[in-house]
């Protein structure tokens, strides 16, 4: 019996991740951590597929903290950013940093078991090009495998838009994939600046849009 089975047969199904249990309070508290760098497209570690995770390592632990304070000094810096990838920092190693609003959590080792047959196209962007815009077409839901912080693993199913799109990113990064690499249609890469301009003439060529969680 997997984990997902006792916790269905006990009523207590896996939590979503807008649920505040999943909310790390050791992760608010992060000013004796220095902020890393976050590599830019054309680094070339951000094209590495990242190793799986022992929970134990230490070094993990570290770079844990590292990942959740890029994500903190980002969405204070620019008012956007829901969840970054370890190798955006350097580091090959499989687990994202995320907050969805509500406020940070870790997924270790997580690996997308279920997509759906529908797709949707967006402008997603990137922590590592910023002041680009890419149009994709995502699946609309996924299931996703991980484990937390505790060493447990958990099965999310069926998933909301906006997290599906958003994980769907951030484990192509585990994978050395970047946004940029596929766009979706014809001039599907443009500056964010002209985005922003032209929000809602650009909203419209797409199904759904990103929500901000600041």
């Amino acid at each position: 019996m997997t984990d997902t089975d006792s916790e269905k047969n006990s009523g207590e199904p896996t939590p979503s991740p807008y649920d505040a249990s999943w909310i790390q309070s050791s992760l608010f508290t992060l000013s004796h951590i220095k902020s890393p760098t976050v590599l830019l497209v054309g680094e070339p570690a951000l094209r590495i597929v990242c190793e799986p995770i022992n929970i134990n390592d230490e070094t993990f632990l570290v770079d844990k903290y590292r990942l959740h304070r890029a994500l903190f000094d980002f969405r204070a810096k620019n008012g956007f950013g829901r969840s970054i990838a370890a190798p955006q920092i350097g580091v090959n190693q499989r687990f994202l940093a995320i907050n969805m609003g509500k406020g940070p959590f870790t997924l270790i080792n997580p690996t997308i078991i279920y997509k759906s047959a529908e797709l949707i196209s967006l402008w997603d962007d990137c922590m590592s090009f910023p002041f680009i815009m890419v149009r994709k077409q995502r699946h609309a839901s996924v299931g996703v495998k991980f484990v937390d912080d505790q060493g447990k693993e958990h099965i999310w199913e069926n998933l909301d838009t906006a997290t599906s799109e958003l994980l769907q990113h951030e484990i192509d990064h585990l994978d050395g994939i970047l946004a940029l690499d596929e766009p979706f249609g014809k001039d599907g890469i443009v500056s964010r600046e002209v985005y922003e301009r032209n929000r809602e003439c650009f909203d419209k060529q797409v199904d759904y849009v990103i929500e901000s969680t600041i």
